[in-house]
């Protein structure tokens, strides 16, 4: 009686894939937020459906905090601390019942940034390093120093250095504005200090000094701390202060005398100032010539 052939059929195997998955957010408290998937799949007229998930646990389409957990979009209202974690999402292709779970999205709630350690005064000696370091929290943080509210090139971690601290910085006011999505903090003021080495002014000069008298060996200086005399490269011990007098001078005092001038940041040491025994003094204090003495005993 003859042949049907029946219409083309077959099988195939239902695949399905996330085509962008959900990204990981930072919300700021009280904001709202949402997360987004899609998917692809070879099954004709494909219709997904969805279930959000939060830290593995369904979310209830009748949690208030949210609105479609069962779409492809998940709104978040008002987000707080209880609403972050990790969150991922069932996709399901109908007719064919295949799934697929989402990469993890973590959702962190931050707010403006709080600071937790405070930038502290910082001295330093002329040419040193100079650091100073913020602690902060607030997801993902930037950080801009300044000082004398200019902004610092290149300053812009939770660290600020200064390689090389110079005079002009002296008594600088530093602060660090540390940003976030949710607002911007600024720290308190920390101080630079930035000391010198000891500078002398004024040094002993060469003298010829008169046996018997009193002397004064003086040094005027800047940023000194403390002083310390020596004759001929030997320190002499108490001679500690601007001044140093030798009294009832003698010829064994004659000699190279040079102050060390010291503070935090180092030392310099004054030209030699060379005491001779005056000559004047000298002849003065020499007996009569012998042959002045001989004319006296003729007489």
């Amino acid at each position: 009686c003859g042949s049907q052939t029946s219409k083309l059929g077959g099988f195939y195997v239902s695949q399905i894939s996330v085509s962008n998955q959900p990204a990981n957010q930072e919300l700021c408290s009280g904001k709202d937020g949402s997360l987004m998937v899609s998917a692809t799949s070879n099954i004709p007229s494909v219709v997904y459906s969805y279930q959000w998930r939060l830290n593995g646990t369904p979310i209830s389409t009748s949690d208030a905090n949210y609105a479609g957990a069962n779409t492809s979009s998940l709104p978040i209202k008002n987000a707080s601390g209880t609403l972050a974690g990790d969150y991922t999402v069932l996709i399901k292709a109908n007719p064919t019942g295949a799934t697929i779970l989402s990469d993890v999205a973590k959702v962190t709630v931050i707010s403006a940034p709080v600071i937790g350690t405070q930038p502290q005064n910082v001295t330093v000696c002329s040419g040193e390093k100079a650091s100073m370091t913020v602690a902060a929290t607030g997801g993902t943080l930037n950080y801009q120093w300044k000082a004398g509210g200019v902004m610092i090139p290149g300053a812009t971690t939770s660290t600020v250095e200064i390689a090389s601290a110079d005079m002009s910085l002296n008594g600088a006011k530093v602060t660090c504005v540390i940003t976030n999505n949710c607002g911007e903090t600024t720290t308190s003021e920390a101080i630079l200090t930035v000391n010198d080495k000891p500078s002398i002014t004024t040094g002993p000069a060469n003298t010829a000094v008169v046996v018997g008298s009193d002397f004064v060996l003086s040094v005027v200086a800047t940023n000194a701390t403390s002083y310390q005399w020596k004759k001929d490269g030997a320190s002499i011990p108490g001679a500690t202060t601007a001044t140093y007098t030798l009294s009832s001078f003698t010829p064994a005092m004659a000699g190279k005398y040079t102050c060390d001038v010291t503070n935090s940041c180092g030392t310099v040491s004054s030209d030699a100032a060379n005491l001779t025994v005056s000559g004047r003094e000298e002849e003065a204090e020499d007996p009569l010539p012998l042959r002045v003495l001989e004319d006296r005993s003729e007489e």
